[in-house]
């Protein structure tokens, strides 16, 4: 009987043998052979037949087993159920570790695992990736990772006048190597900048100066003395201020001048006292930091009396003060300085220079220096500073054609 149906019928002698029919088949299915309990294969041809009997087929579940390599199959076979299928080799290389196979995700002993259904071994591998530093064009260090690892970060490679950013994949932007996680062969490369940049100071074709400053630092002011001197220049036309101008490439300051530019036609006038040693005084169209110069035409100093400077004298016959015709209050008609004989005429005053003029003995025979400092701090207004060591101060002086630098 097969699967409930005759299969076949034979007429056997009382103590005879059967004779075995063709084994029958079953798709998905091996035939074992011919049982009486539907259990027990007996062998047909030792045995001896005493009465009717009925031989079953007895079928066993035969699955497909497949093992799979990455994409490649390595080995299908076919086994019966409950027995176990046999493995076929799989290597390792340097980039592919093998590590056993596995059904549905779990790792398992292909020898102990018994066969009940059709079963994909798959191997189970673990890769590994070339990881790659390159710094100026040299390779600067190589790793060989695992898949989803992380690369160790490498000594800061060194480039001279550069300073290393830090590592990046696409050239541009840096990566957190430490944190970068790998799946692929990967490189990354070095990124500098450039840790020093040559600044150069012109004046036209002729070189004032040049310095070398750090990335990102500023330029230090050059001694460059010129009456129409304005400033420093990147692009020939707007002056720059070197102290915030950042240097962030090679840079040219260029010099630029201007030209000496009458103010106005008004009398300026200056009043002090015995408190004071500066004025402001307001002046439409003044800029801070102006270069400046002005005529000043009449001074009258006077002398700050402590009680024990009010005999004094400035010359070796004393008849003189600042100038001629020396009243007791400290007239001065006309600024002197050492050698006017006193008629000396107008003085120009000028920003790029303190003025000073020596003016003989007082008090007791020390030589007296009056010095007289013109500047504009804020805009709007011209600032006159004086200093004298006799303890003289401008009472009133009178200035005119006011010139700038524009």
């Amino acid at each position: 009987m097969v699967d409930g149906e005759n299969y076949h019928n034979e007429i056997v002698l009382k103590n005879a043998n059967v004779t075995p029919p063709a084994a029958p088949t079953k798709n998905g299915y091996v035939f074992e052979g011919w049982t009486i309990d539907g259990n027990t294969v007996v062998n047909l041809t030792t045995y001896t037949v005493t009465q009717n009997v009925t031989f079953t087929a007895k079928f066993t579940n035969q699955y497909s087993v497949v093992f799979k390599y990455e994409d490649t199959t390595l080995k299908n076979e076919t086994v019966k159920s409950g027995n176990y299928a046999t493995a076929p080799t799989a290597a390792s290389t340097a980039y592919k570790v093998f590590n056993g196979w596995k059904v549905n995700g779990v790792a398992v002993n292909v020898s102990e695992y018994r066969i009940t259904s059709d079963t994909v071994f798959v191997a189970d591998i673990t890769y590994k990736y070339d990881v790659k530093f390159i710094a100026d064009g040299k390779t600067h260090n190589t790793q060989i990772i695992e898949r989803n690892g992380k690369p160790t970060v490498p000594a800061a490679p060194t480039k001279p006048n550069y300073v290393f950013v830090g590592w990046s994949i696409d050239g541009t932007n840096t990566v957190n190597v430490s944190n970068y996680t790998v799946t692929e062969n990967v490189t990354f490369t070095a990124l500098f900048r450039v840790d020093k940049f040559t600044v150069t100071f012109k004046n036209g074709d002729t070189t004032v100066a040049t310095q070398e400053v750090q990335n990102g630092g500023y330029a230090t002011m050059p001694t460059f003395n010129s009456d129409t001197f304005v400033g420093w220049t990147v692009d020939g036309k707007t002056v720059v201020n070197l102290s915030t101008y950042k240097i962030t490439a090679n840079t040219t300051f260029t010099a630029k001048f201007g030209t000496w530019t009458r103010l106005g036609d008004d009398m300026l006038y200056v009043y002090g006292d015995s408190t004071m040693n500066s004025v402001d005084i307001a002046v439409s169209g003044l800029k801070a930091g102006d270069k400046i110069k002005v005529t000043a035409n009449y001074i009258k100093a006077n002398i700050r009396d402590d009680g024990n400077n009010s005999f004094w004298y400035n010359s070796p016959d004393g008849n003189s003060c600042y100038g001629f015709e020396y009243g007791y209050d400290g007239q001065w008609q006309q600024l002197q300085y050492e050698g006017d004989g006193g008629n000396a005429g107008d003085k120009e005053l000028t920003s790029l220079a303190p003025f000073s003029a020596t003016l003989g003995l007082v008090e007791y025979g020390t030589e007296n220096t009056f010095t007289i400092t013109i500047s504009c701090k804020r805009d709007g207004y011209l600032t006159i500073e004086w200093s004298d060591n006799a303890g003289f101060y401008i009472e009133m002086m009178t200035m005119w054609e006011l010139y700038v630098i524009r």
